[in-house]
């Protein structure tokens, strides 16, 4: 039996991490970036994505520009690139922000010090200020990442079959005995003779005594008959201490032949463990015995 269940668990910083890297590529690609002054002095396009392109453009048109020209380009390209590559590893939260604010970090001091003006503060819109936030906030959830534990069980379905073991019970068959067992034996089998009658036998007392008893008359008149327990013989005193004396003899008669050597130490101490414990035995007897009387 096949049962089929959902495992719809995620970690939710790596939610969170996917949202947040989404949010930086739509900053770049669709949101207001800013203005600030490029090198062949035109102000930046509308969005960061346009304005990188400018300056590959610009790039290609003139390929004899000065040094700081042609670093403060690469440099904004750098910048993109970087926030490109943090929104696609939004699944890495803590690699995602670490990147995201590597390329912000970038894009706003090259851009304060346009090589042909110097330091200036440039208007900052709403993309440039949500990949800021976006960075910051996957480094945050990356930092969280041990304590948000809680699991989403609506983003991802995958069935994992599980197999369950199902065990029938037979009936289990009631075995009656045959009826002839409880059936009374015939005559030829009551009285078959296993042995050779002896004298006892033949002073038996005569058949027409039980046969106006049947055999259930007999049972239950033998069932109503009392039960009558006889007490165990009693042990006299000196007969208790008779055996207690050959039981003293025996001990020191193990000990000569141990000392003499023809009994070995081992066989000697299991002997005398044994007769000390018959000793010990028949003096608690004599004792009970002696209260009795």
């Amino acid at each position: 039996m096949l049962v089929c269940r959902y495992n719809t668990q995620m970690d939710l910083d790596r939610i969170l991490g996917i949202v947040f890297g989404l949010m930086i590529l739509v900053a770049v690609f669709l949101l207001p970036f800013g203005h600030f002054i490029l090198p062949s002095g035109q102000v930046s396009d509308k969005t960061f994505f346009l304005t990188v392109r400018q300056l590959v453009e610009a790039i290609m048109v003139d390929t004899q520009q000065p040094m700081n020209f042609l670093l403060y380009e690469t440099m904004l390209i750098v910048s993109f690139a970087a926030l490109i590559v943090a929104g696609i590893l939004g699944f890495y939260p803590m690699r995602s922000g670490a990147i995201g604010i590597l390329g912000m970090v970038i894009v706003t001091a090259v851009s304060m010090f346009p090589p042909q003006l110097g330091f200036t503060i440039p208007r900052y819109d709403v993309g440039y200020f949500a990949s800021w936030g976006f960075s910051v906030a996957s480094i945050i959830v990356g930092r969280l990442q041990p304590f948000t534990s809680g699991k989403l069980s609506f983003l991802s379905q995958k069935k994992i079959p599980e197999k369950v073991e199902t065990t029938v019970e037979q009936p289990v068959e009631k075995v009656t005995p045959p009826a002839e067992l409880f059936q009374p034996l015939s005559g030829s089998e009551e009285h078959a003779p296993s042995e050779p009658p002896s004298l006892e036998a033949s002073i038996s007392p005569p058949a027409d005594l039980f046969s106006s008893l049947s055999i259930p008359e007999a049972e239950e008149e033998y069932q109503r008959r009392p039960v009558v327990h006889f007490p165990s013989p009693p042990v006299e005193v000196n007969v208790i201490e008779e055996e207690i004396t050959r039981i003293r003899i025996f001990l020191a008669l193990i000990k000569e032949e141990k000392n003499s050597g023809s009994l070995s130490e081992e066989a000697y101490d299991r002997l005398k463990e044994r007769f000390e414990k018959i000793l010990d035995e028949l003096n608690e007897e004599k004792e009970r015995v002696v209260k009795g009387s």
